[in-house]
């Protein structure tokens, strides 16, 4: 969950560099240097900061952010660094891109450098590991100088939509943008009033419905305020004085909103079988609730969605290569992984039962317990040996795609009868879906058990950019109804 909220505020930075191109041409030359400095609030606390540079020099104009944030995770604190920065040409012509993420127990980055042929050779650092490869530049894909001067040539007005392709330097992933400009209005910041136009996006990968309000500097198209959802809680960034924006931060709960309660205990009995739940979805897509082999909508009308969760062996959506293959945070080629599930599954043929031997050494390998780790790749939570529910599933994940066995890193929340100091609830949490006898079985290395009160809203590589759409669902979401399935869904196992 941590990695999708600092997703969410990399798409935020994304939003910004989108939405200071989204004003008319500037009434005055940009100027060479600029520094924004912006408070970030989370719920309406105070957790970190961030600083917007801009530097044009000669023909290379570069772009940076750079946030710090700390959070809290039920009573574990977490600090995080992320920072990114683009480099292009006068003309907008991509340069070199970079990305980092560093906080307790992970440090990824990624840095791509333009090449003679236009082709970029990135390299990407995760888990002491790096790994170079080169790739195509997306077509029509833009840096934040690039969607600066593409908007000077379409003139876009005031109540016209605009499309845009962004190009994400964290996850070598293009975001589509859908900008809307509102107007202009008067913004009363803590430095004083500004002019300052309003823009509203919607930003993700492939129209993704991630909703953001901007607010640019009239003149210049600077970042002075956006607000967006996160996690059932409101993100802001305001522009202030570097003194106010890097104040000491006030801890926000990141779990408080994302909690669900349930509408009754669920006892043993009830969470052996297959089971039915009547779910409520104040905003965000309910789609993401069929995403995950297991789980089938079976009525939604007006945000109100029954759906059907079955506790194991899904024969639906085979697996594909992907689902064996190595990844950037689900290392399955490393050998320290290859040796790790080789030795747990020393003489245990049978691929159900090497699951079952592999979820047990991971729930023995991770010996602390612990929600202080932001997001560990599979390599890195071998060196650590700590984590909580997410360490636990991209190691399980790594463990099975090292033996050959397909695998996917499930996101979404679980009951649970108590979590801090709340009883019958269910949290977020992650697990492994992997594809063993001919079906999809749940195999939960954090929790004693898998069972049908897991539901998936995303299921991938382990890469935090593939949960962004199911983001909008947690906190957004109650559960009205808990049944056992009826005869119908006990014949569908």
């Amino acid at each position: 969950m941590i990695r999708t909220l600092l997703l969410l505020c990399g798409l935020a930075i994304a939003g910004f560099a989108v939405a200071q191109n989204a004003v008319d041409p500037p009434a005055l030359p940009t100027p060479d240097d600029k520094e924004v400095w912006l408070a970030v609030r989370l719920d309406q606390r105070h957790v970190g900061h961030m600083v917007w540079r801009r530097s044009a020099h000669e023909d290379r104009v570069e772009t940076s952010t750079e946030m710090q944030i700390g959070l809290l995770r039920g009573s574990q604190a977490l600090r995080v660094l992320a920072t990114e920065s683009s480099i292009e040409t006068a003309k907008g012509e991509p340069l070199e891109f970079s990305s980092a993420f560093e906080t307790l127990g992970s440090t990824s980055a990624v840095r791509g450098v333009r090449r003679a042929d236009g082709r970029f050779d990135v390299s990407l650092v995760s888990g002491g590991r790096e790994e170079t490869r080169i790739i195509d530049w997306p077509q029509g894909a833009l840096l934040s100088e690039g969607q600066r001067l593409e908007h000077l040539a379409s003139r876009s007005r005031v109540g016209e939509h605009r499309h845009a392709k962004v190009f994400d330097p964290s996850s070598l992933q293009v975001l589509e943008v859908d900008t809307t400009l509102a107007g202009a209005v008067t913004l009363d910041l803590p430095d004083g009033a500004v002019e300052a136009m309003h823009v509203r996006q919607q930003l993700g990968r492939d129209g993704g419905g991630v909703q953001l309000e901007n607010w640019v500097d009239s003149a210049f198209g600077f970042p002075l305020r956006l607000r967006m959802p996160a996690l059932g809680l409101m993100l802001e960034l305001e522009a202030c004085p570097k003194a106010c924006a890097t104040a000491d931060p006030e801890l926000a709960d990141v779990f408080r909103n994302t909690v669900v309660d349930s509408p009754r205990p669920l006892s043993t009995r009830d969470r052996r079988g297959n089971l039915e739940f009547d779910i409520a979805v104040r905003d965000g897509p309910t789609g993401a609730l069929d995403q995950v082999p297991g789980q089938d909508i079976l009525e939604q009308d007006s945000g109100r969605v029954r759906l059907r969760v079955l506790r194991q062996g899904s024969t639906e959506s085979a697996p594909t290569a992907q689902d064996t293959a190595a990844a950037r945070w689900v290392q399955s080629d490393e050998d320290s992984v290859r040796s790790f599930a080789a030795e747990a599954v020393a003489g245990v043929e049978q691929p159900m039962r090497r699951m079952q031997a592999l979820e047990k050494a991971v729930r023995r390998r991770i010996a602390t317990k612990s929600l202080r780790i932001g997001y560990a790749s599979a390599v890195e939570v071998l060196q650590i040996n700590e984590g909580d529910c997410t360490e636990h599933a991209v190691l399980l994940a790594a463990a099975a795609r090292a033996l050959g066995i397909p695998a996917r890193v499930v996101t979404g929340i679980a009951y649970a009868p108590e979590f801090s100091g709340r009883n019958d609830v269910f949290v977020p949490h992650a697990w492994v879906i992997a594809w063993v006898d001919g079906a999809w079985h749940g195999f939960d290395a954090a929790l004693p058990r898998f069972d049908a009160t897991h539901i998936g809203m995303t299921a991938g590589d382990g890469d935090p950019f593939d949960f962004y759409s199911g983001a909008e669902l947690l906190g957004n979401l109650s559960i009205l109804a808990v049944d056992r399935a009826g005869r119908a869904s006990e014949a569908a196992r």
